[in-house]
């Protein structure tokens, strides 16, 4: 069996170069959140979305008056994109770049950046700085848009530290996927082991759960205003964080960015 994991011993890049495999098994049905993001990117010309993966959602923004750039750490994600947006590509409509914002930013102003399919729950250390790294690409008043989980295990104690399996079809070929979750102090300890033809691929991660309250707090450290919610990627369930309000699904936080940061 071949074990990657992302930890403390193993980089990021290495568990995704074995996760690209099997990345479209989860993406390619999911549908839910590309209304909202069409909405939101509608009077947009340059367009940021980081953990672009291989490329789900910048198929779904491609329009001719938009330039899109899809930003993930993962070389082996980014190369399956390559291949499937081979014509966005070539009309220079999608860019794709090979990079980590944890560490720095680049040079292009973006009007919206989208952070989709949880990625930033994969942020443990230096999360103010990755937002403030991004808010550098981001022009004035530019918003940000952030699609954030909240753990199965938080929703369904019964099943932490239990085995889940399940089959999945792609492209003819049949995945036997087993998951099993255990979340202790906001870590999500996730180890999935992937199933084909005889092969069989370990892929632990860690996912951080961030409530609403905690998001509005690192948002407002790193220079963003105006930051409100979104439930269940229904736009008309925009609101401010409530007094009392708790974290009981995955949400969508959006925020302005106040200042170009220097």
């Amino acid at each position: 069996m071949i074990e990657i994991s992302v930890g403390k011993y193993m980089k990021a890049q290495e568990t995704y170069k074995k996760f690209a495999e099997f990345y479209d098994i989860y993406t390619k049905d999911f549908q839910e959140d590309i209304s909202l993001y069409k909405y939101l990117t509608h009077d947009c010309i340059n367009i940021l979305e980081i953990g672009c993966g291989t490329g789900r959602i910048l198929k779904e923004l491609v329009n001719k008056n938009k330039i899109i750039t899809g930003v993930d750490i993962s070389k082996e994600m980014l190369e399956i994109a390559k291949e499937k947006l081979k014509i966005e590509i070539q009309n220079k409509s999608i860019i794709l770049l090979e990079h980590d914002f944890s560490n720095n930013s680049i040079i292009q102003k973006y009007d919206i950046c989208l952070i989709t399919w949880y990625t930033f729950n994969y942020i443990s250390k230096n999360a103010v700085k990755f937002l403030k790294n991004i808010s550098k690409n981001l022009n004035n008043d530019s918003m940000i848009v952030m699609d954030l989980f909240y753990p199965n295990t938080l929703k369904k104690p019964e099943i932490n530290n239990k085995w889940v399996e399940k089959e999945i079809y792609l492209e003819n070929k049949k995945y036997l996927i087993k998951d099993k979750r255990n979340i202790k102090n906001n870590v999500e300890e996730r180890i999935q082991i992937f199933e084909i033809e005889g092969r069989s691929t370990k892929i632990s991660t860690n996912r951080f759960y961030y409530s609403k309250a905690d998001i509005k707090n690192i948002l407002i450290k790193a220079g963003y205003s105006e930051i409100k919610f979104i439930e269940n990627y229904d736009v008309s369930t925009i609101h401010t964080l409530g007094k009392n309000e708790n974290t009981e699904n995955d949400y969508i936080c959006i925020a302005k960015n106040a200042l170009s940061i220097a």
